[in-house]
């Protein structure tokens, strides 16, 4: 059996407060339990010997008795137990406990009828239950438990010891037997009881100090946040110095080793203000202090600018970069589009890992659109394309190569999609590439002439007779 945990002897006010509520909302059911249980066994003994008419009666109305000062106490107390909670363990629910279980068992004692084995039965039956009411519906106070069993069981064992005989000396035994198991299962069933209210408490006051401990946090973190974004162009403003002197220093510097380090002082100058910009976007982001500005944006125009942006990049890394042209129009931010389909070309030409090609195009998606960009790569592991939207995580790049950046971009663009109100999938396979797809919805969707396939716009004149090998030839025939 599993060993409970120690129960501290000395509850807590919001422990006893709870200990108050639950008994006296459980005051209702044990009045009606009382009263049909009573109300049946009433028309049991007196259908059996009419003569025991007048003192089931009044056995009858103590038990009415004790049932309506509960249906009082639960009236009374059941939303307002603060004027009773300094006396209730021992000044109200003993005593109730103690009246009520004498009741049942000094009734058995006055309605027995020796040589009406019947009624005996009845009478036997009815106050076993009675105890075993007592054990599963008192367990929040192991006195009141004990002292109700004992109530009911004493008075039987004493009168079936003086009335004598082996039906009552077996009555006596079992009665004995009976009060003995009672208390022990009541004593535990206290104890897990006590156990489960205790830890309900525990869970609360830790659930209450996480909340706390959240908000903290939070308001931490947003401080943060909106200080970083306040303070954004005071930030830029050293680094864009920094440039100025770069060239200052670099048309006085003419000796070569003095030049090897000015260069190696301006890729770190770059490095740095990348990773600056790339942090302050975030926290604007996360301060919401970026507001989009919704326009009329040609795609086509978009595409082609971005085509004449990575193009050269692309090539001097043995990679093609193509674009499909298209007539359609989207109402959006321009710039945080641009944003995002940049990181997007970025990423795919640091992390091809590889000569080959990038497409970027778009196409209905049932009544949406779907921005797309294509890569015949490297690929990304199942396991991994969760992972790479997170902050500063980079693929394949354990030595932080500034080169590849500074794993902030995705993150940046997943901030941005959610900004826009679109969704941003990614479907990868090792070693045949990567397909980002930036799913549009239809509102934003602006159509300018009527949906047209177009050729591909490449500085590969076959690109439309034969499409890049490992791209999907659909993006190619249901452009809009």
């Amino acid at each position: 059996m599993t060993e409970l945990t120690h129960i501290p002897s000395r509850p807590t006010t919001d422990f006893l407060d709870e200990k108050i509520r639950a008994a006296i909302s459980n005051y209702f059911n044990s009045a009606l339990a009382v009263l049909i249980t009573s109300l049946l066994l009433a028309i049991a003994l007196i259908s059996l010997d009419a003569k025991l008419t007048t003192k089931v009666l009044v056995w009858l109305g103590f038990q009415a008795f004790w049932s309506s000062i509960l249906l009082f106490l639960y009236w009374r107390y059941r939303h307002n137990h603060q004027s009773i909670r300094h006396m209730w363990e021992y000044g109200l629910e003993l005593p109730l406990s103690l009246l009520t279980g004498a009741t049942w068992g000094i009734g058995w004692a006055v309605l027995i009828e020796p040589e009406n084995i019947t009624s005996a039965f009845f009478l036997s039956i009815t106050i076993c239950a009675v105890v075993l009411g007592y054990v599963v519906s008192t367990p929040l106070h192991k006195a009141v438990t004990i002292t109700g069993v004992l109530a009911c069981l004493i008075p039987v064992i004493l009168m079936a010891l003086w009335l004598g005989g082996l039906l009552f000396y077996w009555i006596a035994a079992a009665a004995t037997i009976f009060a003995i198991v009672g208390c022990v299962y009541g004593l535990k069933l206290n104890q897990i009881y006590m156990e489960v209210l205790y830890q309900r408490e525990e869970n609360q006051r830790l659930l209450d100090a996480l909340s706390k401990e959240k908000q903290q946090v939070e308001t931490i973190s947003r401080e943060k946040t909106r200080i970083l974004a306040a303070a954004s162009h005071d930030l830029r403003q050293p680094m864009q110095a920094m440039r100025l002197f770069e060239g200052l220093l670099a048309e006085r510097l003419t000796d070569s080793k003095q030049q090897t380090l000015l260069n190696k002082l301006s890729q770190s100058s770059k490095n740095l203000a990348s990773l600056l910009e790339a942090l302050l976007d975030v926290a604007k982001l996360d301060a919401g202090a970026i507001q989009t500005q919704p326009q009329p944006v040609a795609l086509n125009q978009l595409f082609r600018q971005l085509y004449q942006r990575y193009a050269d990049i692309a090539d001097t890394q043995d990679i093609e970069l193509h674009y499909v042209e298209t007539r359609q129009y989207l109402f959006t931010d321009p710039e945080q589009l641009n944003r995002i389909l940049s990181n997007l070309l970025d990423n795919a030409i640091k992390h091809m890992g590889r000569p080959g090609k990038i497409l970027l195009g778009i196409r209905r998606h049932g009544n949406d659109l779907r921005l797309e960009i294509w890569d015949n790569g490297k690929g990304i592991p199942q396991h991994e394309q969760q992972r790479i939207f997170e902050a500063f995580y980079q693929l394949d790049n354990p030595e932080r190569n500034r080169t590849k950046g500074v794993g902030l971009g995705l993150s940046i663009v997943k901030r941005l999609t959610d900004l826009l109100g679109c969704e941003l999938r990614l479907v990868s396979t090792p070693n045949l590439g990567c397909r980002f797809m930036l799913d549009i919805p239809a509102r934003i969707r602006l159509t300018e002439g009527s949906p047209t396939a177009l050729t591909p716009h490449t500085h590969d004149t076959q690109l439309a007779q034969s499409p890049p090998q490992n791209l999907h030839t659909l993006l190619l025939s249901q452009i809009a």
